[in-house]
């Protein structure tokens, strides 16, 4: 095995489900929602406008990640931005340390070298930064795969800050900054951060990004989750600062 799932997703299940809006205007909505059955991991994202925005922009993206015996992470990617539309997937094949990718709109493939064992998607790779102690003025580097190319991605924790969430709630979190390069997934979102929960859990209870059509930003609406039955050092939802 090289990769191990509770190294980047603990738990047994997690959905969270987010509001974007736009100058305090709604805009959409989006969703992640991760699951860990003894060991294989899967990973769905989606993100979607709604009929107000669509109207000129329609935004609908999804991931989908799984790994595969700790040997294969496969992730699939589609979006629709605007006028901008994809459909890729790509293969990282640990013990054989290569990269397949593939176009299936342009129909293109590509085989390439995977550089280094600890590299990820985007998707796995903030599932596992969760992980992180995430201490103000600490530094991390990720190496992730984004269907373009691997990038090192510096990731810095700005300060600590009270947030305040929808339906009168309020959270102590920490601002995380991931640098992404503008290509790939990242192409059409830039100057991104996140607001994590300043406990174990590190849940993503805000995200920032610059698009096309102006800054965004997500908050959490609802959130479900269970844990191993095992046990796990994450804290019970019942004891999550932000409910």
């Amino acid at each position: 095995m090289y990769l191990q799932a509770d190294h980047i997703f603990p738990q047994q299940q997690e959905k969270l489900v987010y509001q974007i809006s736009l100058s305090g205007i709604p805009v959409g909505s989006a969703q992640l929602e991760a699951s860990n059955n003894q060991g294989e991991l899967r990973i769905q994202s989606t993100i979607r406008s709604n009929s107000f925005i669509s109207a000129f922009y329609q935004v609908d993206d999804s991931t989908d990640t799984r790994l595969i015996k700790g040997r294969y992470l496969l992730t699939r990617i589609r979006q629709h931005e605007g006028p901008y539309v994809s459909d890729t997937g790509f293969n990282l094949m640990y013990a054989e340390r290569k990269i397949f990718w593939v176009d299936r709109i342009r129909k293109r493939f590509s085989n390439e070298v995977l550089e280094t064992l600890d590299t990820l998607d985007f998707v796995s790779g903030f599932y596992c930064m969760r992980l992180q102690p995430l201490k103000v003025g600490d530094n991390m580097t990720l190496h992730l795969y984004d269907g373009d190319t691997t990038t090192v991605v510096p990731v810095t924790v700005l300060r600590q800050e009270k947030l305040n969430l929808p339906g009168m709630r309020s959270a102590a979190t920490v601002v995380v900054q991931p640098q992404f390069a503008e290509s790939g997934f990242f192409k059409n979102n830039r100057d991104l951060l996140v607001w994590f929960t300043d406990d174990q859990n590190h849940v993503p209870v805000r995200i920032e990004a610059t698009t096309p059509i102006g800054r965004v930003a997500a908050e959490l609406v609802s959130s479900e989750r269970v844990v191993q039955a095992t046990g796990s050092p994450i804290v019970p939802d019942t004891k999550m600062q932000y409910k």
